[in-house]
This record gives structure tokens, sequence and C-alpha cells, in this order.
């Protein structure tokens, strides 16, 4: 039995491994970067709980133990975040950021187990049960942990359940059973794992296996993108003007196909760093003669909560208000050599 579960852990960490390998390479979207951070945080817990399975001491238990928490509390975080965004609920920021500081709390507090007795005491190692492992009794931290996780755990699931229940499409409602499920198999996990009946393993590495592949299953097979990004992409790279996003350092972090269209001309025409001359016209006001085009670029700051983020450049072609300035500074400087001509 033992070598069983050391299989499913070596399985799990292959299967989170090569689900980031894939997530990698998808389009970018809020669905994506929470799958993204939810197996980086199940591969750490895979490996970590795969070097407890195989330590032969308390000391290298506690350092398998103290690894493993590096990603096994921002598990729940994120697969509650993912749920929330798949079935349409917006989590209001103060809350996202009192769960995160939680989940951060909870790694400090086992990194220091050792000199206190909130999360764990009475720690010993056993080698009764299906392996050597930690026997501990838990504190009053470990208590507030189960109690987020199974308050957490349990409003995902109503929310699903809802979720199922309101839209009409088959493979929506497919993907609000396979998130219930994940959830229920979840805490059904922790519900095991407390009763002792595991003789030392811990269920909810397997839960979180099952939740990972029922996770890629609602991503992957349904395409779950953001739409919204999805749409503002679609718009930006449509319309007539040229878009380039910068940090605040000034790196090019988006751009649109126009303004690399506009960038690959300006070097076309022998300027080194085309960018840094689109900026410096930008500044100066200066009309940019391109080709058989003139642009325009004017610069925006990206201010979130009161602090500048980036800047957004856009690149105007104004051809055709150029051209129509040209005649008519033609036509009045011909009205008026007229008018010297009868006098």
């Amino acid at each position: 039995m033992y070598h069983l579960f050391l299989a499913l852990q070596c399985v799990g960490i292959i299967l989170f491994a090569v689900e980031i390998c894939f997530v990698l390479f998808q389009r970018e979207s809020k669905l994506k970067t929470l799958l993204l951070l939810f197996c980086i945080s199940g591969l750490i817990n895979c490996i970590g709980y795969f070097c407890e399975m195989r330590a032969g001491t308390l000391n290298e238990a506690m350092l398998a133990v103290k690894f493993t928490y590096l990603g096994k509390p921002f598990i729940i975080l994120t697969l509650f975040l993912y749920a929330m965004e798949l079935c349409h609920i917006k989590v209001p920021i103060w809350l996202v950021a009192t769960l995160t500081g939680f989940q951060t709390f909870l790694v400090g507090v086992v990194f220091t187990c050792d000199m206190h007795s909130l999360y764990y005491k009475n720690i010993k190692f056993s080698f009764d049960g299906l392996f050597p492992h930690m026997v501990v009794t838990h504190g009053i931290i470990y208590g507030l942990f189960m109690i987020e996780v199974f308050l957490l755990f349990g409003f995902a699931m109503v929310v699903c359940i809802r979720f199922f229940i309101e839209t009409k499409q088959k493979s929506e409602k497919l993907q609000a059973f396979l998130m219930f499920m994940t959830f229920f198999v979840g805490g059904l996990s922790y519900a095991v794992f407390l009763s002792r009946v595991t003789k030392g393993y811990d269920t909810t590495a397997l839960a979180y296996l099952f939740g990972g592949i029922f996770i890629c299953v609602t991503t992957l097979k349904y395409h779950l993108y953001d739409v919204v990004c999805l749409g503002k992409e679609h718009a930006l790279q449509h319309i007539e003007n040229g878009v380039i996003v910068t940090d605040t350092i000034g790196n090019i972090i988006y751009s649109n196909q126009l303004s690399e269209k506009i960038l690959a001309d300006i070097s076309e025409a022998g300027e080194k760093n085309p960018f840094s001359w689109l900026v410096q016209n930008g500044k100066q006001g200066n009309e940019m003669h391109i080709g058989n085009r003139v642009y325009m670029v004017n610069n925006h700051d990206v201010i979130e909560t009161k602090m500048k983020c980036g800047d957004v450049y856009i690149i105007s072609d104004i051809t055709k208000e150029y051209k129509m300035k040209l005649a008519s500074a033609s036509t009045e400087a011909l009205v008026e050599e007229k008018k010297e001509e009868v006098l």
C-alpha cells in the first residue's frame, strides 16, 4: 500500500508539471492565471509530501512538511478563486487580500512551528501505520485553518450548485458539476484525514491530484478564457490606432499589430531604437513621417489605486488630416497670391 501511495505522488508530480507546461502556452486570462497558480501550488505540495513519505527521521519529515506548506495553503485559495471566476461571482478585493494574507501567515507559522505550539504541539515521529510519519496534536491556528477550509469549500459547493441550476448550457452544467466534485472530494479528504483512519497517509494529497484533473478538464476542454480580456484584445488588434503598453521602467508589455508594423517601419528607416524615437517625438508633439503615412503619438499614464503602473502610447494615423491641412494651406496661399496680383 505504501508503494502505491508513493507512486500516486510521483504521478501527481508529473501531472502537475505537465499541466504547468501546457497552461503556459494558453491564451492569457484570469482563469489561466488561477489554474497556473493552482498547478504550481499543487506541484510543491506533491513534491513536499513525497519527501515526507520518504523521510526516516523527525527532522527530515519536519523539513518536508515545511516545504509542503509553501504550496498547500495556496491550493485552497486558488481553487476557491477559480470556482468563483468560473461561476461569475465577483470576489471583493479586500477578501482576496485577507485570504492571501492569512495563507501567507500560515506558511510563516508552520516554518516556525518548532518555536511555538500554535500550529503543531507534541510533535513525535512514529514508525507505526503504513509508513513512518509525524504524529502531532494540532494547535489553535491549525483549527482556524480547518474552519477556513470547510467554510470556503462549503460556500464554493453552494455556488457551484446554484450555477448548475441557473445555467442553461450543458457544457456549463458539466463544468459546475466537476467543480462541485473537486470541492466535495477535497472536503471529504480533510474529514477522513482528521479522523486518523488512514494510519498516517494524508488523503488531501490525493484529493488535490483529482482536483487538478477536474480543473484541467474544465479549462482546457471547454476553452474557459476570460471573455472580457479576449474582447479587449480583439478590439485592440483591430482598431485603427497603434497601441503600446509599457511598465513603469519603460519595458513594452503589450503592443497590437499596427504598432508592431509602425515600429518595424521606423526600424527599416534606419532608427536603431524605434520605440525610443517614437516616444521622444511624442513628448515633443512632432508629426512623424513614416513611409507614406503621418502619425502622432499621445501618452497616457496607467493609474491604479492612485499609483502609476505604466504608460499607454496611442499612435494615431493623421495622414488624411495632414494632407487636408496641406491642401488648405496651399489653397490659402493661392488665394493670397491672387489678391496680390489684383492689387
